[in-house]
């Protein structure tokens, strides 16, 4: 059972209401990572409180009347609900922690690519050009070329226009073809 503001507000203090209305709504979104392990260590401590709590007074309930359950209609109620209540708290403040951290994780790889990629790019600032294989003194290939020519294009954003890198290419053979 989800537990709202008013079943809190009949069993918690003060104190332990402000715990749990801080895991409910936005302002569970805007704590830190350190801010919620503190949250996380106080639900905890009044979670386990509730449960000694419950198990002292079952013990007490079992001695008193004999039972083995140790429970006499709704004589341990309260102290059960507070307990599950304080176990919802710290299930949530435990699922926002983890969600932080794997942002945080997250944006630490992201920082690691970036400068990676920022360190492996030479001084100048301009990637590096592919070297290409020659085959002979000056010669290079045509599919190389157009390659080079394409990714030009692709720098400029221009369109690229067919006519004119098949023309570049027929002049490009025939002075080839003339050596």
């Amino acid at each position: 059972m989800a537990f709202n503001r008013s079943h809190a507000r009949g069993l918690c203090n003060v104190s332990e209401l402000t715990l749990f209305e801080s895991s409910v709504g936005a302002e569970l979104a805007s704590f830190t990572a350190a801010q919620l392990k503190a949250k996380i260590v106080r639900a905890r401590n009044l979670r386990d409180k509730q449960q000694d709590l419950l198990r002292r007074q079952k013990l007490a309930t079992r001695a008193r009347t004999g039972t083995k359950v140790g429970v006499s209609g709704v004589a341990n109620q309260r102290t059960e609900q507070k307990l599950k209540l304080f176990s919802e708290v710290l299930a949530r403040f435990e699922a926002r922690l983890a969600a932080v951290e794997a942002a945080s994780a997250r944006a630490a790889v992201r920082a690691a690519a970036a400068s990676a990629k920022k360190a492996a790019k030479p001084a100048g600032g301009k990637p590096a050009a592919k070297k290409l294989k020659a085959r002979g003194a000056g010669f290079v290939s045509a599919q190389a070329r157009d390659t080079s020519n394409q990714m030009q294009l692709k720098k400029s954003r221009s369109k690229p226009i067919q006519a004119h890198l098949r023309s570049a290419g027929k002049r490009s053979q025939a002075r080839r073809d003339s050596r």
